[in-house]
């Protein structure tokens, strides 16, 4: 089953370069991700090296430690303090071997506010096709 497109036009060229760069096999490596073609969605990109069920944050653009308030970089999001909610989107995707869009609202402690946001998350694989990252992005509104 083929996951609508994100709303967010940045996001939806990510997406598209993701199909692309996977050609015929279920996802592409990270290698394959070419970061000159999807510099607009650089500042909220981040990956998750994904290791026995635990998503280590590899590495997170500068508008994500803008929203977050911290870099997180070698943290778990168990370490992050995010609970279990936030996990379920990584572990579909990381399963599944396919990309998951979601929508939603979050309480953002450090603003004190409600705030929308929309979530795609696209898997990397190693040689064997076994999912070891996970690329993502967000647009928070």
């Amino acid at each position: 089953m083929e996951v609508a497109a994100p709303s967010d036009p940045d996001m939806a060229s990510l997406l598209s370069h993701w199909r692309v760069a996977k050609a015929s096999r279920e996802m592409p490596m990270r290698r394959d991700i070419s970061l000159s073609r999807i510099r607009a969605v650089l500042p909220r990109l981040y990956i998750l090296d994904v290791v026995d069920q635990t998503f280590r944050v590899r590495m997170q653009g500068t508008e994500v430690d803008r929203w977050l308030g911290s870099e997180r970089t070698g943290q778990t999001l168990a370490e992050c303090g995010y609970g279990k909610k936030p996990a379920i989107a990584y572990s579909i995707c990381a399963m599944r071997q396919r990309p998951v869009v979601t929508v939603g609202s979050v309480r953002w402690p450090r603003q004190h506010l409600f705030l929308s946001y929309e979530k795609l998350v696209l898997p990397l694989g190693d040689e064997d096709g076994i999912v070891v990252q996970l690329l993502c992005a967000m647009n928070i509104q």
